[in-house]
C-alpha cells in the first residue's frame, strides 16, 4: 500500500472518534490529572469544590476555627470539674447542647402561696448508680446515720478545689467574736432571729452547728430516720430523682423552699462552701421548710444533693446581676466593630468607645478603686464597699420584690454580713475583668484558686475596715440592709405598713375641705 494510502486510512479511523483530539477535552483531561492545588483560582475550582476564597476571608476563617477550639476547651474543663466535684455525691449533671447553662424549671405552688411563687429548679440532676455494697467486718463499728457521716467531712468528701488554704468559716460557724457587732448574727445559736414578727415566717434559719458531739448527731439521724419517706411521683424510683418535680407534693414545694434559704446560708456564710459546708446548709434549710410548710420528711441523700447542688449557680446568678449594675454605675459602653472592611465616622466612633472602656477598667483597677467610694486629696481610694453599685447589687438580687429572700427570710441579711460584701467584690471584680480589652468579653466563672483568693482579699480588708471602729460599721451594714428592704417592702423592717392617714394628713385634708365647703356655699 503506498504511503498515500496509509495516510487516508490513519485520518479516517481518527475521525470516527472526533471528541477524543478536541482541545476542550484534551484541557478537561488534563485538569483533572492535576492535583487541585496547581488549578488556577480564578479560573476553575479546586477539586474539592469550595469557591475561591481572598486571603482575608482564609484568615477570619482560621480566627473563628480558633475560637470554636476555645470555647470547646473551656466547656470540657468545665464540664471535668463539674464531675469532679459531684463524683462524691453521686451525681451527674445534664447540660443543654450550649453547656453553659442549666436546664430551667419553674414550677409554682400549687397553694398558691407568694413565698415559692418565684421559685425555679435550674438543672436536671441524675443520679449514678449507687456504690456496691460489701459486708462489715467482725468488730467494725456500725454505719453512722447521714448527720453523723456529713459532720465528718472526711478527705474523700472534698471537691479537688478544698484544700488546706480554703478560706473563711465552717458551716455555724460565721459569728463574729467581737464585742458589739456580729457579722454573723445568730449563727451559733439554735435558732436565728425571727424574720418577720408575729407572722409565719417567724424564727426561721436554725442551722447545724458543725461542733456539735457525737451524740447530737446520732440524735439528729434518729430524728431523720423517724420520719416519714418522701413519696416519689409515679415512675419515679428512689435514690433516681433527677428534680424536685420527681417527688409529690408537698415534697416538690419543700425542696424549691430549701434551695432558697440553701442560697440565703451561701451568701451570708461562706460564698464558695467546700462539700461539708454544702451539706450541713442544705442539712438546715430543709429544716426551715419542714417549718414554714408545717410538714415533716426524711431527708435523703438524692434530696440533700438537688439542695446543694445549686451552689454554683448562686455565684453565677448573681454575676448576671452584678454585670447590669457594672455597665450602668460605673458607664461601660457595649460597642462591636462595624461589619466587613467598614471605614469612617463608625469605625471611629467605636475605636473611641474601646479606648475609653480600657482606660475606665485601668482606673478601677489600680488599687482596686472599684471596691471604693471615692478617692481622698491625696488620690487614695477610702470607704471600701460604700459605692452605690454595692446597695444597688444587694437590692436587684435579694431584695427585688416581696417574694426575695432577703424579705422572706431578712434574719440572714440583717444587717448585711460582711461575708456577703466580700462575696459581692469578688464578683464584681471578675465582671470587671471582662472588659480588660476594651469589649465585654465573657469568662467563665469558676470556683478556683482566683476566685477564692480574692475573696479571702476582700473579707479581710472588710474584716480591718470593720475593727477600725465597730459601731460605725455596724451601722453602715445596717443601713445597707434597711434601704434594700424598703425598697421591696416600702416600709422599715419591723414596721407595720400604714394603711390611712396620720394626723398631720388628716389636718390638711381637713383644711382642704372646709376650703371646698366654703366654696359651695
Amino acid at each position: 500500500m503506498s504511503s498515500r494510502a496509509r495516510n487516508r486510512e490513519a485520518n479516517s479511523t481518527t475521525n470516527s472518534h472526533p471528541s477524543s483530539n478536541t482541545r476542550a477535552s484534551q484541557k478537561r483531561q488534563r485538569e483533572q490529572d492535576l492535583p487541585g492545588t496547581v488549578v488556577v483560582q480564578g479560573r476553575t475550582r479546586p477539586a474539592d469544590g469550595r469557591r475561591p476564597t481572598t486571603k482575608v476571608q482564609d484568615n477570619l476563617v482560621d480566627e473563628n476555627a480558633a475560637l470554636r477550639q476555645q470555647v470547646a476547651t473551656l466547656q470540657a474543663q468545665s464540664g471535668r470539674r463539674r464531675k469532679r466535684e459531684n463524683r462524691q455525691a453521686g451525681l451527674r449533671i445534664d447540660l443543654d447542647e450550649d453547656e453553659n447553662e442549666y436546664e430551667e424549671e419553674e414550677i409554682d405552688p400549687e397553694h398558691g402561696g407568694a413565698f415559692t411563687s418565684d421559685i425555679s429548679s435550674k438543672g436536671t440532676y441524675r443520679r449514678e448508680s449507687p456504690p456496691p455494697k460489701r459486708l462489715r467486718r467482725a468488730g467494725e463499728p456500725v454505719e453512722q446515720g447521714w448527720f453523723q457521716q456529713q459532720a465528718q467531712g472526711s478527705a474523700r468528701d472534698r471537691t479537688p478545689y478544698d484544700g488546706e488554704d480554703d478560706v473563711g468559716q465552717q458551716a455555724g460557724h460565721g459569728a463574729d467574736e467581737m464585742s458589739g457587732f456580729s457579722p454573723m448574727q445568730g449563727a451559733d445559736t439554735d435558732e436565728l432571729p425571727g424574720d418577720r414578727p408575729n407572722s409565719e415566717y417567724a424564727n426561721v434559719g436554725a442551722d447545724v452547728d458543725a461542733d456539735v458531739d457525737a451524740d447530737a448527731y446520732a440524735e439528729q439521724d434518729a430524728l431523720n430516720a423517724a420520719k416519714p419517706a418522701p413519696p416519689y411521683a409515679p415512675g419515679i424510683q428512689p435514690g433516681k430523682a433527677d428534680k424536685a418535680s420527681d417527688f409529690e407534693a408537698p415534697v416538690k414545694h419543700m425542696l424549691l423552699t430549701a434551695t432558697r434559704f440553701f442560697e440565703a446560708r451561701q451568701v451570708s456564710q461562706h460564698g464558695i462552701p467546700d462539700f461539708t459546708q454544702q451539706m450541713s446548709y442544705a442539712a438546715a434549710s430543709w429544716t426551715d421548710a419542714e417549718r414554714l410548710h408545717e410538714a415533716a420528711f426524711k431527708l435523703t441523700n438524692d434530696m440533700a444533693s438537688l439542695i446543694k447542688a445549686r451552689h454554683s449557680n448562686v455565684r453565677n446568678d448573681l454575676l448576671t446581676v452584678t454585670r447590669n449594675v457594672l455597665v450602668r454605675l460605673f458607664k461601660f459602653e457595649h460597642t462591636s466593630p462595624p461589619p466587613g472592611n467598614a471605614r469612617g465616622p463608625q469605625l471611629d466612633l467605636h475605636k473611641q468607645a474601646v479606648e475609653a472602656n480600657k482606660q475606665k477598667y485601668w482606673e478601677l483597677r489600680a488599687d482596686d478603686r472599684f471596691a471604693y467610694d471615692e478617692v481622698d486629696e491625696n488620690g487614695e481610694p477610702v470607704g471600701i464597699a460604700q459605692h452605690p453599685s454595692i446597695l444597688e447589687i444587694i437590692t436587684q438580687r435579694w431584695f427585688l420584690a416581696g417574694t426575695s429572700i432577703g424579705t422572706i427570710a431578712p434574719s440572714f441579711f440583717n444587717p448585711i454580713r460582711l461575708e456577703t460584701l466580700a462575696l459581692i467584690l469578688a464578683i464584681l471584680e471578675h465582671a470587671l475583668e471582662e472588659w480588660k480589652n476594651g469589649m465585654f468579653e465573657s469568662i467563665v466563672l469558676i470556683a478556683g484558686n482566683t476566685l477564692k483568693t480574692n475573696y479571702q482579699k476582700h473579707l479581710s480588708r472588710l474584716e480591718d475596715w470593720r475593727n477600725l471602729l465597730p459601731a460605725a460599721a455596724k451601722k453602715w451594714c445596717q443601713s445597707l440592709f434597711d434601704a434594700a428592704y424598703f425598697a421591696a417592702e416600702g416600709h422599715m423592717y419591723g414596721e407595720e405598713p400604714a394603711h390611712g392617714l396620720d394626723e398631720s394628713a388628716k389636718a390638711r385634708e381637713l383644711a382642704r375641705l372646709e376650703r371646698l365647703n366654703q366654696e359651695f356655699d
